[in-house]
């Protein structure tokens, strides 16, 4: 072992999930491989059901087993004491209410192992919408080869989710990158998007490792956009803030930028369906002055949307508007 006693920790932050901790951990402990390479350090962030009384038994249960009792302050707070306590050269995030595939936890350790170190492993996800279950598309990454965050962004990829993560922790604590605090939008996106413009490792690896279950039917129906908006707000200060903490080339911010536009995109589209909000509050609430103007080389994706947010907000904002009123 190069960096830890322990060859991979997985991060379960969980709030309120006593409907899901048996799926999770079952899932954990099925064909899993030796105590000896992997750990679970649970965070229980100030639920009000039996969340902790659960995860209790388990640690009676299993040996390798931390939990961490908290106060609630949201996911992010969450998953980074999860980073700070693991003893794991790798992290792996997994939520309470998904799961791991059945024997994939064995085949991960055993690639971690045998393989030179690596900032960040890219594995499959699998998707579960109670309906149906398919397998997201390959990243357009070539397996086993190392990337750098750059050279996967020009190969169009970047990680926005945390689900199945896998990160080598010294890397993370040495780049000071951990998950915005506060932050309950977004902030995976935010996360991996600071990741990628450090990262001079990201490995590809062809494992259906993770299951996601989501919610069937419309993502959009009787969604409060004011609220949504007003809780973007917070995301975007967040990024405002990261992007102004950058270090690297103008290379290496550029790959953020493509997550600001995403993000700063979105917001707009939120504050234009609201029917409460205006223009006139969007330009108040979001520090604009410290997102614009974007780095579009690397934008391989959207750069003529990007390009317009930078030459006119007010146009791009109006757009917007009109999409979601005609």
């Amino acid at each position: 072992m190069k960096e830890a006693d322990m060859l991979l920790s997985i991060i379960i932050p969980a709030y309120n999930a006593e409907k899901y901790i048996d799926r999770c951990m079952t899932s954990v402990y099925k064909d899993a491989p030796t105590f000896e390479d992997f750990e679970l350090v649970v965070i229980n962030d100030g639920s009000k059901d039996r969340t902790a009384e659960i995860f209790k038994r388990y640690c009676e249960r299993y040996s390798n087993i931390t939990l961490i009792d908290k106060e609630n302050e949201g996911v992010s707070v969450a998953r980074n004491a999860g980073i700070r306590a693991a003893k794991g050269e790798y992290v792996l995030f997994l939520d309470v209410d998904d799961e791991l595939t059945g024997g994939s936890l064995a085949k991960v350790c055993a690639y971690l192992a045998e393989h030179e170190p690596m900032d960040m492993l890219v594995t499959r996800q699998i998707r579960n919408n109670g309906t149906r279950e398919w397998m997201k598309g390959e990243p357009p990454l070539q397996e086993h080869k190392p990337y750098s965050g750059i050279e996967a962004y020009k190969r169009h990829y970047v990680r926005t989710n945390a689900g199945g993560g896998i990160c080598r922790r010294a890397f993370l604590l040495d780049n000071n990158l951990f998950f915005p605090a506060g932050v309950r939008n977004a902030e995976d996106t935010i996360f991996f998007g600071q990741l990628q413009v450090y990262a001079q490792s990201i490995v590809y690896y062809n494992l259906p490792l993770y299951l996601i279950h989501e919610i069937a039917g419309s993502a959009s129906h009787g969604v409060d956009y004011t609220k949504l908006a007003k809780s973007h707000v917070i995301t975007m200060r967040s990024v405002a803030e990261v992007k102004s903490s950058l270090r690297g080339t103008r290379d290496h911010k550029a790959i953020f930028d493509y997550v600001v536009y995403q993000l700063l995109s979105n917001t707009i589209q939120e504050f234009a369906a609201s029917k409460e909000l205006t223009y006139k509050q969007f330009r108040e609430e979001v520090d604009v002055r410290n997102l614009l103007p974007l780095d579009t080389r690397y934008m391989y994706h959207m750069k003529d949307n990007a390009r317009l947010m930078n030459f006119s907000l007010p146009l791009f904002y109006f757009l917007a508007w009109v999409k979601k009123h005609k």
